[in-house]
C-alpha cells in the first residue's frame, strides 16, 4: 500500500531517504580478535546464560557488551569476526527465530572439547529429568505452586542440581 502510494506521488527514496523500502545497511568493521579472546566470550555467554547454547543476534550483542563493556559497533564487529570463522553456518531456525549455535560454533573451532561437550549433554539430561519428575509431582499448572515450590523449580532450572526429593 505505502509503495504504490509513493509511485503516484512520485517519490523515490531519492527524493527522501526516510522512504526507503530497503533499510540502509549498515558498515561493520571486522573486529581483529584473537581465538583465546574468542573462546573465553563464548565460553562465558554460554556459562552464565545456564548454559544456553542458542542465541539471537540481539541476544549475543547484548551477551558480548554486558561481558567485556564495549560498544555496540564493536560488539558487532565481533560477531562479524565470528561469523568470518564459521559462525554464519552454525544457525538453526527456531520457534523464536534465527539462532546462532554458540556450542556448534565452539565445539567446530576447538573452544569446547569432546568431554565438556559429553558433561553438557549429561548435564541437561540430569536437569530435564529432574524437571519432568517436579512437574509430575507438583503439576503443570504453575499458578497452583506456593513460593517454596517455585524455589525448588528456579534451583532446577538454573542448574542448581541439589539432590531434592522429588518421590
Amino acid at each position: 500500500m505505502f509503495q504504490d502510494l509513493k509511485r503516484e506521488l512520485g517519490v523515490t527514496s531519492a527524493d527522501n531517504p526516510k522512504l526507503a523500502s530497503e533499510p540502509r545497511k549498515e558498515k561493520i568493521m571486522i573486529v581483529e580478535i584473537g581465538e583465546d579472546k574468542l573462546k573465553d566470550i563464548i565460553r562465558r555467554i554460554s556459562w552464565e546464560n545456564d548454559r544456553c547454547r542458542r542465541f539471537s543476534y540481539d541476544e549475543l550483542l547484548y551477551g558480548i557488551i554486558k561481558l567485556i563493556k564495549c560498544d555496540l559497533s564493536h560488539a558487532k564487529g565481533i560477531i562479524e569476526k565470528m561469523k568470518q570463522l564459521g559462525l554464519s553456518i552454525c544457525v538453526l531456525n527456531s520457534p523464536f527465530g534465527w539462532q546462532y549455535d554458540l556450542w556448534k560454533f565452539g565445539y567446530m573451532r576447538g573452544y569446547l572439547s569432546d568431554e565438556e561437550m559429553s558433561q553438557i549433554d549429561e548435564e541437561l539430561e540430569k536437569k530435564e529429568e529432574l524437571l519432568k519428575q517436579f512437574i509430575e509431582k507438583h503439576g503443570d499448572d504453575d499458578s497452583k505452586w506456593s513460593e517454596e515450590i517455585w524455589d525448588q523449580y528456579r534451583k532446577i532450572d538454573l542448574g542448581v542440581t541439589e539432590m531434592l526429593d522429588f518421590r
